[in-house]
Parts: C-alpha cells; structure tokens; sequence
C-alpha cells in the first residue's frame, strides 16, 4: 500500500494545512577550485506553514535521510557529507536523479541537464573546449529497486504536504568567471551576483497562492551583515534586520504581499533539508562538469590521474597539461581561475 494511503503519523498530522508556503535553498559548490566551475543552486518547497518549525528529516523519515544511515533510502545532506559516505558518487547521483525526475527533467546528459537547470550558461557550456556532444553518462540506469523508492519519495513528499518546484542553477565556467572578477573586486562578490539573480528571478514568478516565503542560504564565508545583500534583492520594500548573530543572520521584508524571511545560516545545509538539496544538485552538476573535463584530458594524456581542480592537485594537473596547451590552441584563462 503506497505511504500516501496510510494513516498519518503524529507528526505530520502537525503540518495539515494549506501548503501556501515557498521554502527555498541555496547553495554553491566549487568556490574554492582553480579550475572547473562555480555553481550555484536554488531549490523551492511548496508545503504548509507549520514544517518551519519542524525537522524535515523527520518529517520524511520513511524514504530520507543523512548521509552514511542506510542504503534503503535517499540521501540528502551536504554534499560533502554524501560524497564522503561509503556510497559516495553513487548516492549523489541518484539522490538528484530523482529529485529531477520529480520535476520532469527531460534528460540527464549534460547538455540538456544544463539547459534545463541553467538555460542562460548552456551556451557557454558548449564553448568549454573540453565539451563534447558524446556524453558518456545514461538515463537508463535505473533498476526496479531505485524505481520502488522514487515512488516512495514521491509518496512521502505528498504525506508531508509537500511538492519539488524546479531547481534553478546559474553554472560560471571558468572564462566567464574571470570575465566577472573584471567586474567585481573579490570572488565573493561574483558569488553573491549568481546569488542575488537566482533570488531575484524566484521572487518575480511566486505562484499566486503563495502566501510565504522562507528563503535559507548557506553562510557566504565568514560574513555576518547580510542587510545590504537583502536590500538588492528587496528593490524599494523595507528590510527589517531581525538578528545578527555569529551562526545566524535573519532579516525580512514584503513582495507582493507576501513576508519573505531570508537566513544566512552557518552549516546551512546540515539545519535546511532545501539547503542541503541544493548543496547536492549543486555538487551534481560541477561534478558532471568535471567528469567530462578529465575525459578529455584522459584522451590527450592517457593514464593521466583526474582532478577534482582544488588547490594543490590542480597545480600537479597543471603541471602535466601545460606543455599541450599551445599545440591544442587552448588558452590559460579558459580553464584556469585567477582567484
């Protein structure tokens, strides 16, 4: 009997209700790399106004959970955390297979996720030189075990009253983000630009019925006053700053009617269920990114060992690359990031 038609549990007989809130989370992964790209993610829960105050891991117990519990369900945590867990890639790949699937993503190649996921950089995609239409990675790879618990996380969200809105991701291959450094004087403001668009576009297309919006993001670094950043977003409305704190910034403001409450929260991803999805779909895709990165070189220098392009081991892969460089025509800036 699918979970939907079961009793509810005490707990989530506490958040019946209209599901007219909008939980969004926000993520990067790749900030500190010198190659490969930085990605932002954004995901969006629709769902009544009582999960705020409840453990979203709990709430949906039955079929998620963090990193390294069990094999018997799907994996949403920091994406370090997954990735560092005995199933590592595995678990991270069909974690966000399935979350994309529950939004109809067309496709998993990378082509079409990044089109789907990101259309504005999917044009840059396509001028990475390592890129290629043959893409080694295939949708038909699940079995019917996978498709039992997709169903059962489809179940479970519907328990909990709540629905998976599209991901949205803006992907900085490195040109580009070079490109941004010309326009800004640190790396954390090109971040906060990625950021404040993703923000920007939610908050013009909230669905009608919403009445609420709770909007988590992962502490940027090491700052506390986020009041500026909020103000961008806000345009003319008022921002009340509700607390700053060393873990925890809140502050809020109106759209449209709607009180829209945005946190920068430190661990973000390990307090938010939305944060750490976006933290996933955002490892996700950079990781893509980078499997095709190291086929190409692979094919170059076969036997070369792949890089995951953090400091120190880009600087060995660098090392082995350069002298190809000029005979592939590939310039230094097109892969490599000056910050």
């Amino acid at each position: 009997m699918p979970i939907a038609s079961r009793r509810r549990s005490a707990l989530t007989e506490q958040i019946a209700g209209p599901a007219d809130t909008l939980y969004i989370g926000v993520d990067e992964a790749g900030y500190g790399p010198n190659i490969g790209p930085l990605v932002v993610s954004s995901t969006a829960f629709r769902g009544p106004s009582l999960l705020d105050t409840l453990d979203w891991w709990k709430v949906l117990r039955k079929t998620v959970c963090r990193a390294g519990k069990t094999k018997n369900k799907y994996i949403i945590d920091d994406s370090k955390a997954v990735l560092g867990s005995p199933s590592g890639r595995a678990s991270l790949d069909h974690s966000v297979g399935s979350m994309l699937r529950l939004v109809a993503c067309p496709s998993l190649r990378l082509r079409d996720l990044i089109t789907f996921l990101s259309p504005t950089d999917a044009e840059h995609l396509c001028a990475e030189h390592w890129y290629g239409e043959s893409d080694s990675h295939s949708d038909e790879d699940e079995d019917s075990s996978k498709e039992i618990r997709h169903e059962r996380l489809q179940d479970g969200m519907t328990v909990a009253q709540l629905s998976f809105d599209s991901p949205m991701v803006r992907v900085l291959f490195p040109s580009k983000f070079n490109e941004a450094l010309d326009r800004h004087p640190t790396k954390a403001d090109v971040e906060c630009e990625l950021i404040l668009d993703i923000l920007g576009r939610r908050l013009a297309m909230l669905p009608v019925d919403c009445k609420q919006v709770v909007i988590t993001v992962d502490r940027l670094g090491g700052r506390r006053y986020y009041r500026e950043i909020v103000e961008s977003i806000a345009v003319d409305a008022f921002v009340l700053t509700v607390e700053e704190q060393v873990d925890l910034s809140i502050y809020r403001f109106t759209c449209e009617g709607r009180e829209v409450e945005i946190r920068f929260r430190v661990q973000g991803d390990s307090h938010s269920l939305p944060v750490a999805a976006a933290s996933m779909i955002a490892k996700y895709v950079r990781e893509r990114c980078m499997d095709q990165f190291n086929e190409f070189w692979n094919r170059q220098l076969p036997g070369l060992q792949r890089t995951a392009g953090y400091p120190g081991d880009s600087k060995r892969f660098l090392a082995e690359i350069e002298h190809l460089l000029h005979d592939l025509g590939i310039p230094m800036n097109s892969f490599w990031r000056i910050r």
